[in-house]
């Protein structure tokens, strides 16, 4: 198997994009994709009409709810995604909205009733049982009259997941003033026990770029937002089985352009050759919190485990010198494996 580089959230006009799925399908195409999730706004709709030669087309949905955010006195938006095809009548999906809402619109405001971490859970619960793979999209989004929800919420949240630590509407995935890093909140849960694997994602939006360059002058489009910027890279054939499966089990990494070409995990060391693309590579070995447990600059390094009690997981970032990153799964030493099931 290799990599394929694939993109987990993006949307077209079916929802709120400037563009149909077949040109955002030829777009990515020709970014050099291999496969792509459609994740429209509350709706799940069928890509198989959808050819684009050498790309994987997979169907996915994104739902929102509004709940009360104590941390800021305001509102925290979650956006979930459910990646494939939801089986059965997933119209059905969020019927226990009804019990708690306010009101009901695009996005669902359920006031004071629910708690964030709640309705986290009700949705990735619901989400496996309608056969999907869950995400939790970017956590540290504010604007308007929402702000960012508190790590301490997703601590309550039992089910396993993915997390992106980076998406092009996220401003503030580095943290700002009282906000901790999307990367350091990641810590925290996997320090805690938690099931939680991470991934970069465009959320595009823009396509045309007419629209995005002026967007991007007028600073009302941030440059970063532009698709094909950030994304994740799955060790799978190009099929959606093999693709679910590699995503189930963590055989992906993310990246903002650094690329890895080999990385082996044995029960002595972790192996890890980055791509020489004429840049200065930095490959970080980080343990518990983050900790930096060995840091080499080159295209090439191994960690040797050595029975530490910050070793108990490891992970690998790649930054480089033109400020590309990659960011790999955690390996926990007591031999523990993230399955992304319904527990």
């Amino acid at each position: 198997m290799k990599y394929l580089k694939g993109q987990l959230h993006l949307h077209s006009n079916m929802s709120d994009a400037d563009a149909s799925p077949e040109i955002v399908a030829k777009e990515f195409r020709e970014m050099g994709y291999d496969f792509i999730y459609f994740t429209d706004h509350f709706n799940n709709f069928d890509v198989s009409d959808i050819k684009e030669e050498g790309l994987l087309v997979m169907p996915g949905i994104e739902f929102a709810a509004k709940v009360h955010n104590p941390y800021y006195g305001n509102k925290a938006v979650i956006h979930t995604n459910a990646l494939g095809r939801l089986r059965g009548d997933w119209g059905i999906l969020f019927k226990w909205v009804e019990a708690y809402c306010d009101n009901i619109d695009d996005e669902v405001f359920f006031g004071k009733k629910h708690t964030i971490s709640e309705i986290i859970n009700l949705t990735l619960s619901e989400i496996y049982r309608y056969g999907a793979i869950p995400t939790v999209n970017h956590i540290n989004w504010w604007g308007g009259d929402f702000s960012p929800y508190d790590y301490r919420e997703l601590l309550k949240i039992d089910l396993p997941y993915i997390m992106e630590l980076k998406n092009a509407s996220d401003q503030f995935e580095e943290g700002y003033k009282s906000l901790e890093s999307a990367e350091y909140v990641w810590d925290v849960l996997l320090s805690n026990g938690k099931d939680v694997f991470c991934a970069f994602t465009d959320d595009s939006h823009n396509y045309s770029k007419n629209i995005r360059d002026v967007l991007c002058e007028n600073n009302s489009l941030p440059k970063y937002m532009i698709p094909g910027t950030t994304f994740i890279m799955v060790k799978a054939d190009q099929n959606q089985e093999s693709v679910e499966k590699a995503l189930r089990c963590g055989d992906f990494y993310a990246s903002t352009g650094a690329k890895i070409e080999e990385y082996v995990v044995s029960d002595k060391s972790i192996y890890v050759k980055v791509k020489d693309t004429g840049k200065i590579n930095n490959i970080i070995f980080k343990g518990k919190m983050g900790l930096p447990l060995k840091w080499v600059t080159g295209n090439e390094a191994e960690y040797v485990f050595t029975g530490s009690a910050d070793e108990e997981y490891v992970r690998v970032k790649v930054a480089d010198s033109d400020y590309n990153m990659a960011l790999t799964q955690p390996v926990f030493q007591n031999g523990k494996k993230i399955i992304l099931v319904n527990k």
